[in-house]
Parts: C-alpha cells; structure tokens; sequence
C-alpha cells in the first residue's frame, strides 16, 4: 500500500505521523480503562520528525481490536477527511480506547485498526452518537464497500 498513516490524521491521504494517545502507564501496566490523553513518545516524535511511519504502542495482551477495511469512492475527499480528523479527534477521548494505525492506498483502498482495553469500550465507540452520523455518511457517499472484524488480541509480538 502506498503511505502509511501512523495514526488518522488524514487530511490529504498523505504518510504523516500524528501523535497517539496511551493511557496506560508502560511503567504501571495498569489494565484499568482510563480516559486517553495526547502524549508524543520519544519515538513518535523522532518518526514525525523524519516522516517515518510509526507502529501504536499497546498494552501488553489481552485488548480488543477492531479492523475497519474500506474501499473509497472518489467522492467528497474534503468532508472525508474532515470527518475522520474529527473521529480520531472524539475517539481519543473515549474511555478505553488505547491506539490507531491506518494505511490508505492510492488505489482508494483504507485499513484502519483500532485498540481498546475492552469489549465494552469497543461497543460504546460504536454506539456514539457522532460517530454513528459520521457512519451514516460514509454508508451515504464516502465508501464503495467496506468490512468490519473485532476481535481480542491475546499475543503481541514486536521487532526490534
């Protein structure tokens, strides 16, 4: 796929990372649901600095997920990414989210794969009111086709 999105900020499909929020403490591993602040990691902000893709940090396992897999239509770019720049705006303030990696190909094809602490906390993003509007639109014009699969994560491995 072409350009990776480290997070969604999608203004302009363009590879950009933006800062991610981690309500866990790496230092506690707290598996509490807390409400997600902004915080720029080190390692965030060297791969924003050389516009490198980077990978969400996450929990250790388990945490749920939730892969949203979309082919666009060419219509209405602007109120697209408008509209997912406010979604990853509002879905940083839900309680239990923890992270968000995406990719958009040039093709119009899109993954977006969204981490929460819960299965409940996964259900109430889906069930919020602003979202749903915001789904309502995609259905409407935004999208050709897309597919959604949940799932727990109960193994997470990382390089280096």
């Amino acid at each position: 796929m072409a350009g990776w999105l480290s997070r969604v900020a999608l203004a302009g499909f363009a590879p950009r990372a933006v800062p991610s929020a981690s309500p866990l403490q790496a230092a506690s591993r707290d598996p509490t649901p807390q409400r997600s602040k902004a915080v720029t990691t080190n390692t965030e902000a060297s791969a924003a600095a050389k516009n490198k893709p980077v990978i969400s940090e996450t929990p250790p396992p388990p945490y749920w997920v939730v892969v949203f897999t979309t082919v666009r239509t060419p219509t209405d770019p602007e109120g697209y990414a408008a509209a997912s720049v406010e979604m990853w705006q509002l879905v940083r303030e839900q309680p239990g989210y923890l992270a968000m990696d995406s990719v958009y190909g040039a093709d119009g094809k899109g993954i977006i794969v969204a981490y929460f602490t819960n299965e409940e906390a996964m259900r109430e993003w889906g069930a919020n009111a602003k979202h749903r509007a915001v789904q309502k639109m995609g259905r409407e014009k935004w999208f050709e086709t897309y597919r959604i699969r949940i799932g727990k994560i109960e193994r997470d491995n990382a390089f280096p």
